[in-house]
């Protein structure tokens, strides 16, 4: 299998070195390559920035979400009967926390609606309920408690 490689390896620099000489050959092999490691490295710096870009966008939607609770939500709750909000008010609740998001991100230079778009929804949902695990604290452990087994006694010839 390598030799077969190999050998069509060999055929391809052969015919390369005989058809443009061996230095405008090599010189056309590094030019490749290099095009070849600047594409992928422009490829790697976009994924990135798309990255710190959406962890942006989370940031501020739940820096909205955050000062939303803070402000409106607990003194609804406190204000009803049950402690609950009534879906308007979860609707409000919402509208206001994505206008919080969006002021954060105007004061950056940043247009929320056009780097969410679509997903300003979805966002919110899930800071909403990142920020309902925070606050309703550690899950309890669902695994049974290990027995201890019991000590050793010593015997009474030994004390």
């Amino acid at each position: 299998m390598f030799d077969a490689l190999w050998n069509v390896l060999e055929q391809i620099i052969n015919g390369g070195t005989a058809l443009l000489g061996q230095d405008q050959f090599f010189n056309l092999v590094i030019t490749v390559v290099g095009m070849g490691w600047l594409w992928l490295q422009r490829q790697l710096k976009v994924d990135r920035t798309t990255d710190r870009k959406w962890d942006d966008v989370l940031l501020y939607i739940e820096a909205g979400v955050m000062q939303t609770y803070q402000t409106f939500v607990k003194a609804r709750k406190a204000a009803s009967e049950d402690g609950k909000l009534t879906e308007e008010e979860k609707k409000a609740a919402r509208v206001q926390a994505w206008n919080f998001a969006a002021q954060y991100a105007k004061k950056d230079g940043i247009n929320l609606l056009v780097e969410a778009g679509d997903l300003a929804g979805v966002l919110i949902e899930k800071a909403v309920g990142g920020l309902k695990r925070d606050c309703s604290g550690p899950v309890p452990s669902i695994e049974p408690p290990v027995a201890t087994p019991p000590l050793p006694q010593i015997p009474a010839s030994l004390q």
